[in-house]
């Protein structure tokens, strides 16, 4: 993760948010932390400043299971276009100007 632009994504949120309601702000959460809205995801930069940003779980799903027995068969491995497009839609590419890269995060 730490050379994987998925590692600062939470720095994209700083660098916009001035003039945002707090509302549209935290639209952005849903991508750019890890479990936002999900049982031990990100709540806010001070109660879990620790998921502020786009983890592997964001992409592979829940990771503890995996973290405890290094079983890959506990975690998606093989992810689709369908995977992306969660948070990489149509209106978000253009707007952002994002080049989309399959399996370019942090591999």
């Amino acid at each position: 993760m730490k050379y994987a632009k998925k590692s600062k994504s939470y720095e994209s949120i700083e660098r916009v948010k001035k003039g945002l309601t707090a509302e549209e702000i935290r639209g952005c959460y849903a991508c750019h932390t890890t479990g936002y809205e999900k049982p031990g995801g990100f709540v806010s930069i001070e109660k879990t400043p620790h998921l502020k940003n786009a983890g592997c779980e964001v992409c592979h799903g829940p990771g503890e299971l995996h973290v405890k027995t290094i079983n890959p068969q506990h975690i998606k491995r093989h992810l689709s276009v369908e995977d992306c497009e969660v948070c990489h839609i149509e209106e978000r590419v253009r707007a952002f100007r994002y080049k989309p890269m399959i399996h370019g995060g942090a591999h």
